[in-house]
């Protein structure tokens, strides 16, 4: 572990986390998005501790975890305004990946999860094609067929655009990069 200034309080708040019975508290995750602003020259090993609790946090804290990536990304964008975000761009480089292990979690916690990537889809907070991806893997390693309804509700036009240009067609699913029959058939096949 890489010692820099603000890593062992960012450290000790992470795993208080799991201290208690679940859910974080608000108030937990202001404390650690607070913190993130305050190290936001160390930007690139927050994120990394933040992953890094998002991929080894037992199952029942796994819907914690992404509160406190949303927490952070949430509270840099109000502060620092969507062309200065540093955490949200960070963030969305290993998303697919982070998001893999979140969905891990207690069954019962999908549905919020689910909540979480649509508040991203609706506020244009990553890449409309990145959440298509990751949408679709969560899907497909859940088997929670809800996921589709993040791809499919901006698709038929049901959401206002924020962010990026909105593509035409969701994105394809993973397996249909390798070589499939297209997003239609991956959705038809639901």
């Amino acid at each position: 572990m890489v010692d820099w200034e603000g890593s062992q309080e960012l450290h000790k708040e992470l795993s208080s986390i799991t201290k208690h019975k679940p859910p974080v508290k608000n108030s937990e995750v202001a404390t650690i998005a607070s913190i993130a602003m305050k190290r936001i020259s160390h930007f690139k090993h927050v994120v990394y501790a933040v992953e890094k609790f998002c991929k080894s946090a037992p199952k029942e804290y796994k819907l914690s975890a992404l509160y406190v990536l949303h927490g952070i990304i949430r509270k840099s964008r109000t502060k620092l305004g969507e062309e200065k975000d540093v955490y949200t761009p960070r963030f969305e480089k290993h998303l697919s990946q982070t998001f893999s292990s979140l969905i891990e979690c207690v069954p019962g916690d999908l549905a919020k999860i689910k909540r979480v990537l649509m508040i991203w889809l609706e506020e244009g907070f990553f890449d409309r094609d990145t959440l298509y991806v990751v949408a679709d893997e969560a899907r497909e390693k859940s088997g929670f067929s809800e996921f589709e309804e993040v791809i499919l509700a901006d698709a038929e036009g049901g959401l206002e655009s924020n962010g990026p240009e909105t593509p035409t067609t969701p994105a394809p699913a993973a397996s249909d990069r390798a070589g499939g029959g297209g997003a239609e058939a991956a959705l038809s096949a639901l």
